[in-house]
């Protein structure tokens, strides 16, 4: 991967198409993951500030070394005649320890916060464990309340990625014919691939998607108004039971149903970034209703919405977060959308300004 390209998906001037090929690679092997992840650690090194010590630091350090050398002056032999110097060099290495301990304090700092980035996409979710739910102890539930993510390995070795407010459930043994699995809310697939041993996604809305080995992101909350899968790699079929049809999807491609019949499904060319922003820990807003703004809010920060003012959701909204808090977010809708806002512990109240 051309290393001019990695440096501007890192500092965030990527085109849509570089941060596309990016993540792509980056999904490839874990190899090409750490690889990304130790530039986006070199670029916060090269970036550190490089500033001289304070003054009354300086002066400090000196009078300290110079009290050092001349008690290693004045104890030059000690009441038995044998050179007492080594205590003299002690004590400076005692202050050069002290001092080169004050620097390292930040550094150790810095490179445990470096550590946890290097593995940014993984430990940004809580590893889920399975356990057993209802009357059959084969049944596993992996459940992600809201404002946190989770990370789940099934029993074949295939992963997901739990987003925030979602679930999956599937047998602590996969049948020998088929791995049956039901996601409710949002999941970003791994699938092992074994074109013998199909997997079927299952929701709600009477949609399956039949996987045998591939990549792809798939949104069915219950409280949204639409079906969304997100094809990385690979091929799926979707399974249709409310019109009995099946649909191909092919790489780089998006299919959107809606629950309402009157409006047809339909497909587009995928932008991978704005689907699968959340799983890189991106709170991503691109021309999107206030109404999704609001859910998508919710859900990432654990809170519910009151909505004053119902012309508020006429409004759409773009943006792209990383680490902000709460306020922060709906600092930047107020100013952006003149969109008042008061946060009641874990309930937010907007209103026109």
């Amino acid at each position: 991967m051309d290393r001019e390209i990695l440096e501007r998906y890192v500092k965030g001037n990527a085109t849509k198409s570089e941060r596309e090929t990016v993540l792509l690679w980056a999904a490839s092997s874990p190899e090409n993951s750490k690889e990304l992840e130790r530039l986006r650690a070199d670029l916060v090194f090269d970036h550190l500030p490089s500033t001289p010590a304070p003054d009354y630091a300086v002066k400090r350090l000196r009078k300290e070394i110079h009290k050092s050398s001349r008690e290693e002056s004045n104890e030059s032999n000690d009441e038995n005649g044998r050179s007492s110097a080594g205590r003299g060099q002690g004590n400076i290495l005692t202050i050069i320890a002290k001092v080169a301990a004050v620097l390292f304090i930040p550094l150790l700092a810095f490179s445990l916060y470096q550590s946890v980035r290097l593995n940014e996409v993984r430990d940004e979710f809580v590893a889920i464990s399975g356990h057993t739910q209802g009357e059959g102890e084969d049944s596993l539930v992996y459940n992600v309340h809201t404002g946190v993510k989770g990370l789940v390995d099934l029993p074949d070795g295939s992963k997901v990625w739990l987003n925030s407010g979602s679930s999956v459930r599937c047998p602590a043994r996969f049948a020998s014919d088929q791995r049956d699995v039901v996601l409710e809310g949002e999941g970003y697939f791994i699938v092992k691939g074994d074109p013998e041993w199909p997997m079927l996604v299952r929701t709600k809305r009477n949609i399956t998607v039949k996987v045998t080995g591939t990549e792809f992101n798939l949104s069915s909350y219950e409280n949204d108004s639409e079906f969304k899968l997100t094809l990385v790699k690979g091929n799926v079929t979707i399974l249709n039971s409310n019109n009995n049809t099946e649909t191909i999807v092919t790489p780089m491609e998006e299919i959107v149903i809606p629950d309402r019949a009157s409006i047809r499904q339909h497909k587009q060319q995928a932008d991978i970034h704005v689907s699968t922003a959340w799983k890189e820990g991106f709170l991503l807003f691109d021309n999107t209703p206030m109404e999704q703004v609001v859910k998508r809010m919710e859900r990432w920060y654990g809170v519910s919405f009151i909505i004053k003012d119902s012309s508020i959701l006429n409004n759409n909204f773009t943006a792209e977060f990383k680490s902000e808090s709460l306020s922060q977010v709906l600092d930047f809708i107020r100013k952006s959308s003149f969109i008042g806002y008061k946060i009641d512990e874990t309930t937010v109240t907007l209103s026109k300004l």
